[in-house]
């Protein structure tokens, strides 16, 4: 097995983890969409400056149109308290992302990185829609 292969296979054990079929879940070379409630993970494997790396985002919300400043305030406040992952703003939307070569990444990472970008967006969405949005 290929390290790509190997790697493919402990993201798709840590998929398993969570009750779900990574084959369901897979959309194309090395990606997967896995749906919480309101929130989708995107899942990737993807190769940059000769090196894989494993992505886990969430789109969150859209950004606001007013309050522009205490907003952007609030997200880099929460990214301070953050481990490993961080808001991002792509194309008017709010996702939150973790990021990390795959060399050395195992099961318990992998699992660890989508539960926590999962938790942290299903916290968000709700949290920032009530303060900006309500």
């Amino acid at each position: 097995m290929n390290n790509i292969a190997t790697y493919q296979h402990i993201i798709e054990s840590a998929i398993r983890r969570l009750g779900l079929n990574p084959q369901n879940c897979l959309r194309g070379d090395y990606t997967w969409y896995l749906e919480s409630g309101s929130i989708t993970l995107n899942l990737n494997i993807f190769l940059l400056h000769g090196h894989h790396y494993f992505k886990v985002e969430a789109a969150i919300i859209d950004a606001p149109t007013e309050r522009l400043t205490e907003f952007y305030e609030t997200l880099l406040h929460h990214n301070h308290d953050f481990n490993g992952f961080a808001f991002l703003l792509h194309e008017g939307k709010v996702y939150i992302k973790s990021v990390r070569e795959l060399r050395g990444m195992d099961e318990n990472e992998a699992f660890s990185i989508i539960t926590k970008v999962g938790n942290y967006a299903d916290k968000f969405d709700d949290k920032l829609t009530k303060i900006f949005f309500e």
